[in-house]
């Protein structure tokens, strides 16, 4: 017998291949936003101070005018905004002074100083002149009283609010009234000016 034919082997046909998905491009990772450099913090404002102009002897007793000051540092910092009449005592005997030896006064350079308190000048007999702060709010009571040869005091008293009772009682010699004409001010104490002969030539106090 003939021997059977071999089948015949059916091609092996190959995998088809998937096609490669497409790679998606690679992002360029984020960068963080450039911080801006801090600033250099603003210095803290230098405290402001009264200038007090005092009179000294020399050798052959003659006057010499030397200015101090009292830098708003050494004020109370329970009464931050006060000049108080224990301030000025502390400041004259630190610097070995009488009342008599104070000259002038300034407050121009001050920026804290809103109230002048009770008594803060009392019987500073020699005390001329007299400038007050921007920021000066309220003289209290006897502040200035038997200041005898004051006779000037400037400044803006547009925030001037209250003078209190004697405050300026017995400045014999003063002046100045501009300090009664301020935009705010609503309240002057009993006897604020009293024996004032100046001031009372131009305006009646007495009501």
């Amino acid at each position: 017998p003939e021997p059977e034919p071999e089948p015949e082997m059916e091609p092996e046909m190959e995998p088809e291949m998937e096609p490669e998905a497409e790679s998606e491009p690679e992002s360029e990772p984020e960068s963080e936003p450039e911080q801006e450099p801090e600033g250099e913090p603003e210095p803290e404002p230098e405290p402001g101070y009264i200038l007090i102009t005092v009179i000294v002897y020399d050798e052959n007793g003659q006057p010499q005018y030397v200015e101090l000051q009292i830098s708003e540092e050494t004020l109370n910092p329970n009464y931050p905004y006060t000049l108080s009449k224990w301030i000025m005592n502390q400041f004259r005997a630190d610097n070995n002074l009488y009342t008599g030896d104070i000259k002038k006064i300034s407050l121009e350079n001050s920026t804290a100083v809103k109230i002048l308190g009770y008594e803060v000048f009392y019987d500073f007999s020699y005390l001329e002149e007299v400038h007050l702060g921007d920021n000066l709010t309220e003289i209290d009571g006897y502040a200035f009283d038997n200041c005898r040869r004051l006779e000037t005091i400037n400044g803006n008293f547009d925030n001037l609010e209250k003078i209190g009772d004697g405050a300026f009682d017995n400045c014999r010699k003063l002046q100045t009234i501009n300090l009664l004409f301020g935009k705010k001010l609503h309240t002057i104490g009993e006897n604020a000016f009293s024996q004032c002969y100046k001031v009372n030539e131009y305006i009646d106090l007495s009501t």
